[in-house]
């Protein structure tokens, strides 16, 4: 439903048979679902005042396929402040991100930097 819903209409994200013709085990999650995922767990933990700034080294290693449960897990890696940006953003954190299912890391790691809200 998921890929559905942001138009990717490749048959890997809807339909077993075709997904495992090309060596998938099953029908697997899109990009943007688990991106989606990410940004969800990023906004939990600076609120909706905080600002998303980058993410970086977001990487599929393994499916994330129908039926599986994909949790993403996160880590303050560094507090810092960038004098180069504007007063309401320049306290930031790194924060360092996975996604697991039940074969172990499944996207990541990565990092995003964040601005906390004034």
């Amino acid at each position: 439903m998921a890929a559905g819903a942001n138009r990717d209409f490749n048959a890997i994200h809807h339909n077993t048979e075709h997904a495992q013709s090309t060596g998938a085990p099953e029908m697997y999650a899109n990009v943007m679902l688990l991106q989606g995922m990410w940004e969800r767990t990023i906004r939990e933990y600076i609120g909706t005042a905080g600002v998303l700034h980058a993410i970086r080294g977001f990487r599929m290693k393994s499916f994330n396929t129908a039926g599986d449960t994909v949790t993403v897990r996160g880590q303050v890696e560094r507090k810092w402040i960038d004098d180069s940006a504007d007063a309401a953003h320049r306290h930031r954190l790194d924060l360092r991100l996975w996604s697991e299912n039940r074969h172990g890391v499944s996207v990541g790691p990565g990092l995003a930097v964040v601005s906390l809200p004034p």
